[in-house]
């Protein structure tokens, strides 16, 4: 074996990171690296590697790879102050290439449990300019866009805290479902179609499901609230 080997085989070598359009270089741990990312534990083992112990990354910006090396770290992660949804979403899109899913995870955590709680704040009237995430399911269609079929159950631990708060997506569902585009997620709709079913069979039984029809009322069934959606156009 090589010194170069027997440098590559050691937990405590040091690995260059070069990203950004300016090819910042950042020195971090291969032992830090490959701790929970298959993304950078494949980089890490290939021959190729061995020659430079370098990893060139110019679409990475540099404030994500902080965020990384503080996960792979301390397991320690916070939403950004203000959080802008195409920002966010290319930032999760990073995180998502690079397969690290427990950090994915904790930040669909944090997420849901924002929006809940100001919704809970909010109850009797959100002004959506105000709020951290001014529209949860446009964040989720953002961030689910390019995720993999394997991420679904995490999807739906986020999209399930949504659609009671915000449930209005029957226009987005239908235009997407109608769409040829091939932009069109259908990951996304599948776990947001899979997250109403779930919901609507877990709190009505058989028989009841039996009353529920076309028919549009202008009432909620419950409580008799006034419903803010209105029927579609066309519709059978």
């Amino acid at each position: 074996m090589s010194d170069k080997d027997i440098k590559m085989t050691s937990p405590s070598a040091e690995v260059t990171i070069r990203m950004g359009e300016d090819g910042q270089n950042y020195p971090v741990s291969r032992e830090v690296l490959i701790k929970e990312s298959q993304f950078f534990s494949t980089f890490c083992t290939k021959p190729a590697f061995k020659e430079e112990l370098a990893l060139e990354l110019p679409e990475l910006e540099p404030e994500t790879f902080n965020v990384v090396l503080k996960w792979l770290q301390e397991h320690s992660y916070t939403l950004p102050e203000n959080l802008d949804i195409d920002d966010f979403t290319k930032f999760y899109k990073s995180i998502a290439a690079m397969n690290l899913q427990s950090l994915k995870a904790e930040i669909l955590e944090q997420l849901g449990d924002k929006i809940v709680a100001e919704h809970e704040t909010n109850a009797d009237g959100m002004d959506r300019d105000s709020l951290y995430i001014s529209d949860p399911l446009d964040l989720f269609y953002g961030i689910t866009y390019g995720s993999k079929v394997a991420d679904r159950l995490l999807l739906r631990k986020l999209v399930d805290k949504i659609l009671p708060i915000w449930g209005h997506v029957g226009e987005q569902i239908l235009g997407l479902a109608l769409s040829t585009s091939p932009d069109s997620d259908n990951l996304a709709n599948a776990v947001v179609i899979d997250s109403f079913q779930e919901m609507l069979w877990t709190n009505i039984c058989i028989d009841c499901r039996k009353t529920l029809h076309p028919e549009p009322k202008t009432e909620c069934r419950l409580c008799n609230k006034k419903l803010p959606y209105e029927r579609r156009e066309g519709w059978p």
